[in-house]
């Protein structure tokens, strides 16, 4: 009995641990988030001439850290990446002969190096001090050749980019937690042998739900079963 009692609990234990290892965990406090394209958009600016259209919208990816997984105010949150994407191509036309151009979702815009984590207060955090990437191609049409005729310009050249993210709003509707927030930065740009401006502004909107792991059941069965089955042939040696 003694030994049957040992084999038991040796059973059991392993089984225990077999579930601790194979139920799936959550990432502490990290929650994806989907951009809502239909209430985000950006607007794009080359030498102060406004694109055509206005405003594109904006399509893409971003994660929060929010420990707890509670919107409470005096919470530490991060925004942890922000991945955009211009869902339409736009025209500049610069004149003195310049035109420019992007092509659809070509233009891309990237949180590389977050700023420090921000305090709710309100239902607002601040980030600041953030790093962003913008990559894609700027198609350049010299009508009367007067910088040698047609170039591009790879955005992705120009460097990283400074930006603070004011006031972003999040808030919490059960387990669906939506991020509201301002895009603004301004970056030099050589044009037809000129340093001019890229002037950028908008909005990013995005939502997500906390994952929540599942116990997982099979394991749990498993287990129980294999017990069962060693108390019965314990029973039928003695």
């Amino acid at each position: 009995m003694k030994h049957s009692a040992i084999l038991i609990c040796a059973v059991w234990l392993g089984c225990v641990s077999a579930i601790s290892v194979f139920t799936p965990r959550c990432t502490a406090g990290i929650i994806p988030l989907v951009v809502d394209s239909t209430n985000s958009f950006l607007d794009l600016d080359i030498a102060g001439v406004q694109s055509a259209p206005d405003v594109t919208s904006t399509s893409g990816s971003a994660t929060i850290d929010l420990p707890g997984h509670a919107v409470t105010p005096g919470s530490s949150v991060q925004l942890t990446s922000l991945d955009l994407t211009l869902d339409s191509g736009l025209d500049f036309g610069l004149g003195l002969g310049f035109a420019a151009s992007t092509e659809d979702s070509d233009v891309e815009i990237s949180l590389v190096t977050p700023g420090a984590a921000g305090t709710i207060v309100g239902g607002t955090f601040n980030q600041l001090a953030n790093q962003l990437a913008i990559s894609g191609i700027v198609t350049v049409t010299d009508f009367l050749g007067l910088a040698g005729g047609n170039q591009t310009i790879d955005l992705s050249t120009l460097g990283l980019v400074s930006a603070d993210f004011n006031d972003i709003s999040i808030s919490q509707t059960g387990s669906v937690f939506t991020v509201t927030g301002d895009l603004d930065f301004s970056q030099p740009v050589e044009l037809g042998g000129a340093t001019v401006q890229l002037d950028a502004s908008g909005q990013f909107v995005a939502s997500g739900v906390k994952a929540v792991p599942e116990p997982n059941f099979a394991i749990a069965l498993i287990a129980w079963a294999s017990l069962l089955m060693t108390c019965r042939r314990r029973s039928a040696i003695a």
